[in-house]
């Protein structure tokens, strides 16, 4: 019978970037008292998903780097653990579920995670694909915000459907500026997203995990698109970067798993 298991767990193509954006889904009544204003943009919630990130990266799968905004995190995978004919079902759900651990230890709520498969042929369309990213982040942060203003102030059911889905990103922004809420003011994790990555720890200040040479960074106002993007590239080919805003930061309260 194994073989109807096996006969779609195809492997990723080889010499290929690949991004696993993973998006959480709240599960389960533990949720109920959690304030829905504070969902996914709450101090609470981005320290879980920089949580959540972080165990993605001690999972024992080879990951470079985390981007994270809101409730979703896009992982980019290290090309070593690709090589060999690398099966997706297994490299997939492991990162989804070392999320689940890491969001649930860090709020004491489940949570499943989504997970979808980017396949990038050339550094280019990596670079790209973040910059996509953080255009998310941006409109899904404006939404949030205009959601939470516009239903606190009882409009219509209507009205709050148009400013969401047809006015355009000038529009809503200056929606939220009537209601005193300045986009531009709002904290670089909000707007720009977080960014985690491997990088060398200087002793003796720094957070090591236990046996290795390397901590995990993390940069909560990412630069604009110019520094944005040559430490995408850094990243990707390997080359470590070294800005005022890296600090090596977690010790989790889980080990690191045998993948």
């Amino acid at each position: 019978m194994s073989k109807f298991e096996n006969l779609q767990d195809i492997a990723f193509f080889p010499d290929m970037y690949v991004v696993v954006r993973l998006d959480a889904h709240r599960l389960g009544s533990h949720w109920s008292s959690f304030p829905d204003a504070e969902y996914p943009l709450g101090a609470a919630v981005a320290a879980g998903m920089r949580t959540a990130a972080a165990a993605i990266l001690t999972s024992g799968i080879r990951v470079l780097s985390a981007f994270i905004h809101g409730d979703e995190i896009s992982v980019l995978i290290d090309p070593k653990e690709l090589a060999n004919g690398r099966k997706k079902a297994r490299l997939i759900s492991g990162i989804a579920s070392a999320a689940s651990v890491g969001l649930c230890t860090a709020l004491g709520r489940g949570a499943l995670f989504h997970a979808k498969v980017s396949e990038l042929p050339t550094i280019d369309h990596l670079v790209e694909y973040l910059f996509w990213q953080r255009l998310v982040a941006r409109r899904n942060t404006i939404s949030r915000h205009l959601s939470i203003a516009l239903t606190a102030r009882q409009e219509s059911k209507s009205e709050i459907d148009r400013l969401l889905t047809k006015a355009t990103e000038e529009e809503r922004i200056a929606t939220l500026a009537r209601y005193d809420i300045h986009f531009e003011s709002l904290p670089p994790l909000e707007r720009l997203g977080a960014f985690l990555w491997w990088s060398p720890c200087p002793p003796p200040s720094s957070i090591r995990l236990e046996g290795q040479p390397y901590g995990i960074a993390e940069c909560l106002a990412l630069p604009h698109e110019d520094l944005f993007e040559l430490g995408i590239r850094a990243i990707a080919n390997g080359t470590s970067i070294s800005t005022e805003a890296e600090a090596p930061i977690f010790s989790l309260p889980f080990p690191s798993a045998k993948f």
